[in-house]
């Protein structure tokens, strides 16, 4: 009989149960799996609440209530483990939205280059209110606020804060209309 070490064998049981459950409850157990396997995880899945798990326990995000996350949703990161985003209740991101919650040119010499970074070099988390809607392939730069019931067009790129009620749209997002507005 071969020999197992311990860990082997949780993992081992760690697995069987979560196809067990996966299957009951359509919910895999997703604890055993590093960050960036869940990130991947949380990306390509095709049950909508696994993915949403995988988010949540990879720590990328900090979430309210009822969030809808859409396919490919990539997240970029300096160190597994930052927060790239708050979001707030009943919040929908569409298929292939892009949170940006570092940007720096990482191992270039454009570092050296004196007030550089302090310039261009941003980290900060995304904050997406209450009941807000970022469209399809919409990226989101660091640091940026998503106002309550704000709608973030499909290819928007987020520069600068959307307030409340606000629909945006455009490479830089502009305001293109209130949603209160519409339908009047």
């Amino acid at each position: 009989m071969r020999k197992v070490s311990l860990k082997a064998l949780l993992l081992r049981i760690y697995w069987k149960i979560g196809i067990v459950l996966g299957f009951w409850l359509r919910l895999p157990l997703l604890y055993c799996y590093s960050p960036a396997r869940l990130a991947r995880i949380a990306r390509e899945h095709h049950l909508g609440i696994v993915r949403k798990r995988a988010w949540i326990l990879s720590g990328a995000f900090i979430m309210g209530k009822d969030v809808y996350f859409g396919w490919n949703i990539s997240v970029v990161l300096r160190h597994w483990g930052d927060v790239a985003a708050k979001l707030g209740d009943r919040v929908s991101l569409s298929p292939g939205v892009v949170f940006v919650a570092s940007s720096g040119p990482n191992f270039s010499h454009l570092t050296h280059i004196k007030g550089f970074t302090d310039k261009y070099v941003k980290y900060a988390p995304i904050t997406i209110k209450d009941d807000a809607w970022i469209g399809a392939g919409a990226i989101l730069l660091p640091g940026v606020i998503v106002g309550k019931c704000s709608v973030v067009g499909a290819g928007a790129v987020v520069v600068k804060d959307v307030p409340d009620y606000a629909i945006v749209a455009g490479v830089p997002a502009r305001i293109i209309g209130d949603v209160r507005e519409q339908g009047k």
